[in-house]
């Protein structure tokens, strides 16, 4: 199916054709250098962006894939997680289009996207996916706003079987990075200057070492980076990168311990990750050392950008679901992933 993707679950407004597992097109518009003046996301200014630029989006995208609206067989739009203000904008216009061009309508969890974004792939390479090579499979999903592990027998069944009880792991790098001045988002700086840490020098306490189960907790790293930083009259560059590395190692760490409770007396044919926190080389290259230890293959989206917010896994999630009639589309709900 060649399906149109739209995602506005937070600060991205995003669309994408995806014909099956194959991308077409795939549009991004952010409005970051806005959200930078306040240090953060305004969920008010990240409406407006979505308002200011959605329509130009879609436009874009279909250009890009050189498909009509004739060719399009369905819409895809995120229902949730997300902020509400933003994902009512990508919903709204959702809806319109399928009224308008009398379209089926699908509805699709963004965290689902984040977990079956390896299986898409560029237009310049044609795989036929078997599925059965994949699943069953324990998804990671490590983002700003959601960490979970998450046991997949199929597609469209899940069960989550570890999750942060607070802050996402995302949201932990961006803050630590703000108490450091690295400005926002710092996620991508603070694996930067880590690179010019010195090993050992700084060390953060790993969490939830006492607690037998596949949870985790990312606000107690934030004390840590609280306290430690207050021990220095003033921060050095080099100071900054040693605390950098300490964070990053130990917020790492956490999650891999967690993630071997996850896969505990599970049988998986693979793991499987998706979210924005997988464009750090330092997360990837660990995770790649436990799935090499577990003898279980592990799987990644095929670049960075469809590793952070984008339309096209909404409309890969779409192949794989069933529309929402035109007499039911005002009811279009906002679930989380392991709600039926």
């Amino acid at each position: 199916m060649i399906i149109l993707g739209i995602d506005t679950s937070f600060d991205d407004t995003a669309a994408a054709i995806v014909k099956d597992t194959t991308i077409l097109s795939n549009v991004l518009s952010t409005d970051l250098a806005t959200h930078q003046d306040y240090g953060g996301v305004v969920p008010r200014l990240a409406r407006e962006g979505h308002e200011k630029h959605i329509n130009s989006v879609i436009e874009l995208a279909l250009k890009r894939a050189h498909i009509t609206w004739e060719e399009i067989e369905a819409i895809a739009v995120t229902r949730g997680p997300g902020l509400s203000i933003c994902l009512e904008i990508g919903i709204a216009k959702a809806k319109d289009l399928a009224i308008k061009y009398s379209k089926p309508l699908i509805a699709v969890n963004h965290l689902e996207g984040h977990l079956l974004s390896f299986l898409l792939e560029p237009k310049t390479i044609h795989k036929q996916h078997e599925l059965s090579d994949f699943f069953p499979a324990l998804g990671i999903i490590i983002s700003g706003g959601n960490t979970q592990f998450v046991y997949a027998p199929k597609i469209g069944t899940y069960e989550i079987v570890g999750e942060t009880r607070d802050d996402a792991m995302g949201e932990c790098f961006d803050k630590v990075g703000r108490m450091l001045g690295l400005g926002y988002p710092a996620g991508k700086v603070v694996e930067v200057l880590a690179k010019t840490g010195i090993p050992g020098k700084v060390i953060f306490p790993v969490p939830m070492r006492q607690i037998k189960s596949a949870d985790m907790s990312f606000s107690g790293l934030k004390t840590a980076a609280m306290r430690i930083i207050e021990k220095y009259p003033t921060l050095s560059k080099q100071d900054i990168s040693d605390i950098a590395l300490g964070f990053q190692v130990a917020v790492t760490q956490h999650l891999l311990e967690k993630l071997d409770f996850a896969i505990q007396n599970r049988e998986v044919k693979s793991i499987v990750v998706g979210g924005g926190v997988i464009c750090n080389m330092f997360v990837r290259k660990q995770l790649r050392k436990f799935a090499k230890k577990q003898s279980v293959p592990i799987y990644f989206p095929y670049t960075k950008k469809l590793c952070t917010d984008n339309g096209a896994m909404i409309a890969l999630v779409a192949q794989y679901k069933e529309s929402i009639s035109q007499e039911n589309l005002d009811r279009l709900p906002i679930f989380r992933l392991d709600q039926k």
